[in-house]
């Protein structure tokens, strides 16, 4: 199945979603304080992670603890997340509220990686606000980068339109993190114009890494399996 331009819109309409979802975070960060103990062990305990991500965990990469590797495995898992919340049955509801709590976690480990000093989820949801600016110049200003994503997943045996989910969060996760580096170095939270092309090629070639690594793997049956053990 040929990438087309409903593919496109696909991935614009999910982008153009996030900047609304972002402009009010306070139930996922409720539903997040309410579930932190659970949430950060499934970040901090790889044998839970592995059980629950088991058809996916080759995607995980077990050798190295640098800080790299650690951030891009937290991206990875919440892209992971929200791909299955994105795929099971139904619409998402209650999922997207998940969802965002998933990813102010992802910018609690970046930014703690990173070295900044944040004590609480709570810490980083200021940032989510300052994406959208970002996000509306890679929409209008990159089209045709974003629009590699479902070439990737043409060969997929169900609906690609769900891996929006997982292009996207990689996407924001990398504009998190190279904000976090400029919040720490320069004292200001900004992804520079002329740094926007590379972080949407990162975004490639982690997307592709993922799409590879999973292969067969990632089918309707696996997707479902993962889902039930989100759930419980």
């Amino acid at each position: 199945m040929p990438y087309t331009q409903n593919d496109h819109d696909e991935i614009r309409d999910n982008l153009e979603s996030r900047k609304e979802r972002y402009s009010n975070l306070d139930e996922a960060l409720n539903w997040l304080n309410r579930n932190r103990l659970l949430v950060e062990s499934l970040f901090s305990n790889v044998r839970l992670r592995d059980f629950v991500f088991e058809p996916f965990k080759g995607v995980f990469r077990t050798s190295g603890n640098s800080e790299e590797i650690r951030i891009s495995s937290a991206i990875t898992q919440v892209a992971l997340i929200n791909m299955v919340l994105a795929g099971l049955p139904g619409k998402m509801g209650v999922g997207i509220v998940v969802s965002l709590a998933f990813e102010i976690w992802m910018a609690f480990i970046i930014a703690r990686e990173i070295g900044l000093k944040v004590e609480k989820p709570s810490d980083v949801v200021k940032y989510f606000g300052l994406l959208s600016g970002t996000l509306t110049l890679i929409l209008f200003g990159f089209r045709h980068l974003i629009g590699f994503g479902f070439s990737l997943f043409s060969w997929l045996p169900f609906n690609p339109l769900i891996l929006a989910e997982l292009f996207a969060t990689n996407l924001v996760g990398i504009l998190l993190w190279q904000g976090f580096e400029s919040a720490k170095n320069k004292g200001e939270f900004a992804v520079p114009k002329k740094m926007l092309i590379g972080l949407v090629a990162r975004t490639k070639t982690l997307t592709k890494h993922q799409v590879n690594t999973l292969g067969s793997a990632l089918n309707p049956t696996n997707v479902l399996k993962v889902g039930g053990r989100l759930k419980t």
